[in-house]
C-alpha cells in the first residue's frame, strides 16, 4: 500500500517549470526570519551591555557566535567546516534510516499481501474444484445443497 501510494501521488517536475525561476513570498519572510535569528543574540548582548551588563570575553564571543559564522567570508564551493561535518553526517544517516525503515515496511507488506493471496487461494480451490463442468455432477451439488439446508434447521 505504501509503495503504490508514493508511486500514484509521486510529483514529476515538468523540465520547463525548473528553468524559470519564480519569486517565493514565503522565501523571503523565511530570509527576514532568519537574519533576525541571527542578529537577535548580538542584539540582546549590545542590550544587557546598555543596562549595565558585564560579561566575560568568551561569553560574548559565544553570543555573538552565530552572526560571525553567518557574516564568515566563503567562497561557493569551499569544504564544509569541520563543525558541521557532525550533523551532515547524521543527515545522511536520517535519510539512510529512513530508505531502510520504507523498504522494511514495503517488504512486509508484500508478505502481507503473498500470504493473503496464497490464502485465498488455499480457500478458492475447493469451491472451483466444487463444479467441474458435467451437468450431472451439478445437479448432485444442487441437491446435496437443498438436503443440507433442510437438514440444517432440524439440527437446530
Amino acid at each position: 500500500f505504501l509503495a503504490a501510494t508514493l508511486s500514484w501521488r509521486r510529483m514529476v517536475e515538468a523540465p520547463e517549470r525548473r528553468v524559470s525561476h519564480r519569486p517565493d513570498r514565503l522565501a523571503a519572510l523565511s530570509a527576514a526570519a532568519a537574519a533576525g535569528t541571527l542578529l537577535l543574540g548580538p542584539f540582546a548582548l549590545l542590550s544587557a551591555w546598555w543596562h549595565g551588563f558585564e560579561t566575560t570575553l568568551p561569553a560574548a564571543t559565544l553570543a555573538a557566535l552565530p552572526l560571525l559564522l553567518a557574516l564568515w567570508p566563503r567562497a561557493a564551493g569551499a569544504r564544509v567546516p569541520a563543525v558541521l561535518r557532525g550533523p551532515i553526517a547524521a543527515g545522511a544517516t536520517a535519510r539512510e534510516t529512513a530508505v531502510a525503515v520504507y523498504r522494511a515496511v514495503v517488504a512486509f507488506e508484500r508478505e502481507l499481501v503473498r500470504a493473503l493471496a496464497a490464502a485465498t487461494r488455499a480457500l478458492a480451490t475447493p469451491l472451483r474444484d466444487l463444479h467441474t463442468g458435467d451437468a450431472q455432477e451439478y445437479l448432485l451439488f444442487l441437491a446435496g445443497v437443498a438436503l443440507l439446508s433442510l437438514l440444517v434447521p432440524l439440527l437446530r
